[in-house]
């Protein structure tokens, strides 16, 4: 087995508030994984399917496989089924199979949790931080042999491989890997009922480099502040500081965007940043999907739009050709362009208690050949049938969503 050479150097990059830490890592690679409503005339041949990308990384395990997400839900004949059953088969393979899930979504999810928990080999545990935090479990990840990993705006559910709109990014690289299982070893104490190990607090953020391939820098961010782990950016710091070292352009794409938390509580860190980048003559270009047409969500975004230099669209996607599905036929992807040179994905939307309170794991990149895809799938959502211009005096009313 090829053995990986570090070497450790200091880089300031364009966030000037922070300083980063690079590893050089020969065998990093990244590259974006997406989700295409089916129906629709989106997706970009040069960025692999969700659903293919996770059968052909389980399907490469050969020792260990552990996954933290929001919840799984299944149905028959749709594409998270073989994938499951794949996972299934993994279990009497592997050293190690362990998943874990929010606790407030079990319920929802009994029938294929219980078949999970019930194979031998699937070790399946329950995260619950509302004592801790008030949030949720929102990353959606998962990491095969400590050598490859996904993590991206996917849920572990059938409709986000075939009814949503979605982004993601694959990661080839052993310590990045390493640094997810941190993350995940750290919340599996929780769900086993344990104390949080604050041995993995730490403000010194790491990331990996790799000239070789032209990628600059990849760098892991990680929510909420209140429960860190070494090594890790914090998301809020990091997206308000990336939003601050915009010179020309921003594209943002979020399913919802709000200063208004779950609990009431307002913070205006996000869009505080937005209206400083306008305000220096960046160009915004903003699309939010249409389940953020509620209040006061809907209003805080037109007073955004309202500024010079934001324009903001609001996507729909249609209903599918066999009729409506619950909970689906949304843009759920959470991106961000900067300059055309940085990138964005993750698992945030855009609201300050996705970062202040709930597990969420973002990837900020400089690698002109990924940022160029991702750039490419904005402005194709952008200029499609499916993002239409905001208006001020439209009163926008949230869509039936189950």
């Amino acid at each position: 087995m090829k053995r990986a050479v570090f070497i450790l150097f200091v880089f300031s990059w364009q966030l000037e508030a922070a300083e980063w830490t690079l590893l050089e890592d020969p065998d990093l690679d990244l590259a974006l994984v997406e989700t295409v409503p089916v129906g629709t005339a989106l997706g970009l041949a040069d960025i692999p399917d969700a659903a293919e990308v996770f059968t052909d990384l389980i399907a490469s395990a050969e020792t260990s496989l552990f996954s933290g997400q929001f919840y799984i839900t299944d149905a028959e004949g749709e594409p998270l089924r073989p994938i499951l059953d794949l996972l299934t088969a993994k279990a009497g393979e592997l050293d190690e199979l362990r998943l874990l899930v929010d606790k407030k979504m079990v319920a929802q999810n009994q029938e294929v949790l219980d078949r999970l928990r019930n194979t031998p080999g699937i070790a399946l545990a329950e995260y619950d931080i509302t004592g801790l935090t008030g949030g949720i479990h929102h990353a959606k990840y998962f990491c095969v042999d400590d050598r490859a990993c996904f993590v991206g705006s996917q849920n572990f559910d059938w409709r986000s491989l075939k009814h949503i709109r979605e982004m993601g990014v694959l990661l080839e690289s052993r310590p990045l890997a390493v640094m997810l299982r941190k993350v995940f070893e750290a919340d599996w104490q929780l769900g086993m009922g344990r104390a949080y190990p604050h041995k993995t607090a730490g403000r010194k953020a790491v990331g990996f480099t790799n000239p070789n391939k032209g990628i600059a820098y990849v760098k892991p961010v990680l929510s909420p502040a209140k429960l860190p782990v070494q090594g890790f950016g914090d998301g809020l710091e990091t997206f308000v500081e990336l939003i601050d070292s915009a010179r020309s352009s921003i594209r943002s794409e979020v399913m919802t965007y709000s200063l208004t938390g779950y609990d009431k509580s307002v913070r205006d860190d996000l869009d505080a940043a937005f209206r400083r980048a306008a305000a220096r003559g960046v160009k915004i270009s903003f699309l939010v999907s249409d389940w953020n047409n509620r209040r006061p969500n809907i209003d805080e975004v037109k007073r955004l739009a309202a500024l010079p230099g934001i324009e903001v669209k609001i996507t729909t996607i249609p209903q599918a050709e066999e009729g409506f599905v619950p909970y689906a036929r949304v843009d759920h992807a959470k991106i961000m362009v900067v300059d055309d040179e940085v990138g964005w994905v993750g698992t945030s939307n855009f609201s300050p208690d996705y970062f202040t309170g709930s597990r969420n794991l973002e990837l900020v990149f400089k690698y002109p050949a990924e940022v160029k895809k991702l750039a490419k799938s904005f402005d194709q959502v952008w200029n499609s049938p499916y993002a239409r211009r905001l208006e001020q005096d439209r009163e926008y009313v949230m869509p039936k969503r189950n």
